[in-house]
């Protein structure tokens, strides 16, 4: 009989294992925020600070110190892939991307085995749980970002962990240590996450009442009370102020229709939950069966995506940049599906619910063998501004200058025009590789026209890779094995923090830091061939 750690292991191991052959490391920097972090990764590493750049004035020659609005929570967790890299390519050389790029798959691995663990301690079976915790990566949209270095999947790790740790509060005084130790974390990751907070301190104070232990509170409050003084200190130390975390104006830039937003959230077929994690439709079912049992957890789930979805339902970035599904509700995505273990004794519903997580998974597959970067190219070639108009909630600094004129970023396209929609979208560039046709019919062109994208051969040499092959490593391998798309990323983070080091007097450093910059040289030099970056 398998012991009990392999069982516990169990649903790491299935995640990890049915991860690999979709393993994309070239992508895993593509979008901004992931540069950012990884310059500061870089930083912390190598040279034991918190800033990300300097800015050096041309006429006057003062530098100034950059330091990022991103959390550090990630750039923290990056820290040891990258020590594990210098020992890895001490023996052997591998791109980069390859040890760098497996940090988000194990943080999703990790969750899985943190949600069985949370629907276990709720009561029901090991055989549900196992069943559920697999399906909240691979039938969610939290299968795509396995391949992006963004926080989010970070998130929702320490989030589950904090209700799976204030659920055992009861059994140790340890427990509510690791969740607020797991909150403060989530904190340092995302600062948003503070409107969190309240609830799970609502809840620590119901149990500890309830059950007469008000010791448990204290346990829980203290580490909080220190965390969060050591955050104060590094607000004040990065950005002058203990309660600026560097978003600036940002931090009020509620700017969306509330209810269009969480319209887009629900339903947009670029964005909705319920389009990309289908087994959200039981969401509500199973919380209200859960309430039966657990009503105060069964209140804090719900109180808990309520919160997260009204905040970013109003929030003008609310559509996650250049990103697959509702990138911001993703933290929640494991607490959404905890609940639905309350409501799979019938038949029917264990059949919806296999049903969905197909569903999830067809539809996020889309995601994983069609390279986003690559779409949102085509949607910019194809809506110039001499033909294409779209106000948004956006300001302007974020809209792309073509000819002079400002056009509208890909990502808000596609996630207001439905007809531009990422999912339909992706699927038209899989036809179009499957079957070796021409890319002149998009989804689009029915109610627009006027919009053509470009002409195949027109296109830089990086983006015709991209769209021909799979962006899986394993499936390039057989299907490309002459075609590697560009990864520029880890030469373009040492360089900067080399320019860094030499703008404050640290020349040794710099030296070093170019050197160990070489590492990363082919993914560069294949960018600037390809893309003429």
């Amino acid at each position: 009989m398998p012991s009990r750690i392999a069982i516990k292991t169990l649903p790491f191991l299935i995640v990890l294992a049915l991860s690999i052959p979709f393993f994309s490391p070239h992508q895993f920097f593509d979008i901004t925020d992931s540069m950012d972090m990884l310059n500061i990764s870089v930083s912390v590493y190598e040279l034991g600070d918190l800033s990300s750049a300097v800015k050096t004035n041309l006429e006057t020659g003062e530098t100034v110190t950059v330091y990022s609005k991103y959390g550090l929570g990630l750039p923290f967790l990056m820290v040891p892939f990258l020590f594990l890299y210098d020992l890895v390519s001490a023996v052997a050389s591998i791109p980069p991307d390859y040890v760098l790029g497996l940090l988000n798959l194990l943080v999703l691995a990790l969750t899985a085995s943190a949600l069985n663990e949370v629907i276990i301690e709720l009561g029901f079976s090991f055989r549900r749980a196992l069943f559920l915790s697999v399906a909240s990566v691979f039938g969610t949209f939290a299968f795509v970002y396995m391949n992006n270095f963004l926080s989010e999947p970070l998130q929702g790790l320490l989030i589950t962990l904090a209700f799976l740790f204030s659920l055992r509060q009861g059994r140790s005084g340890i427990y509510p240590v690791l969740s607020a130790a797991a909150l403060s974390a989530l904190i340092l990751t995302k600062a948003a996450s503070l409107i969190l907070l309240p609830f799970f301190m609502v809840y620590f104070t119901y149990r500890s009442v309830k059950e007469r232990a008000v010791i448990r509170l204290v346990f829980f409050i203290l580490p909080l009370a220190a965390s969060g003084a050591a955050m104060m200190w590094l607000n004040y130390s990065r950005f002058g102020s203990p309660f600026d975390f560097g978003y600036g104006s940002e931090a009020g830039m509620f700017v969306n229709p509330m209810l269009k937003g969480i319209k887009d959230l629900m339903i947009n077929p670029g964005k909705g939950i319920l389009i990309y994690a289908p087994l959200a439709i039981l969401f509500p079912f199973g919380l209200w069966r859960l309430a039966r049992t657990r009503r105060i957890e069964a209140l804090l789930i719900a109180a808990l995506f309520t919160s997260n979805l009204l905040l970013y339902s109003a929030w003008w970035a609310w559509e996650g940049a250049g990103t697959w599904g509702p990138r911001f509700l993703l933290p929640l995505v494991p607490l959404v599906v905890a609940p639905i273990a309350a409501i799979l004794d019938a038949v029917y519903i264990k059949a919806a619910s296999a049903v969905l997580s197909a569903a999830g998974l067809i539809v996020n597959s889309m995601g994983v063998i069609v390279d986003p970067p690559a779409y949102n190219y085509m949607v910019i070639e194809s809506t110039p501004p001499s033909r294409f108009v779209l106000e948004s909630t956006r300001p302007k600094r974020d809209y792309l200058k073509y000819n002079g004129k400002l056009q509208p970023p890909p990502y808000v396209v596609t996630s207001e025009l439905p007809e531009f929609n990422s999912l339909s979208g992706h699927y038209w560039l899989l036809k179009s590789r499957l079957k070796g046709d021409p890319l002149n019919s998009p989804p689009w062109l029915d109610k627009y026209p006027l919009l053509e994208p470009p002409l195949v051969q027109s296109l830089p040499a990086e983006i015709r890779i991209r769209l021909e092959c799979p962006p899986p490593l394993l499936l390039s391998a057989f299907a490309c094995p002459d075609k590697r798309p560009s990864s520029p990323y880890y030469y373009n983070a040492y360089t900067t923090q080399a320019t860094k080091a030499d703008a404050n007097g640290m020349t040794e450093e710099a030296q070093k830091l170019n050197e160990k910059a070489k590492r990363g040289l082919e993914g560069k030099t294949l960018r600037v061939l390809q893309f003429g970056d």
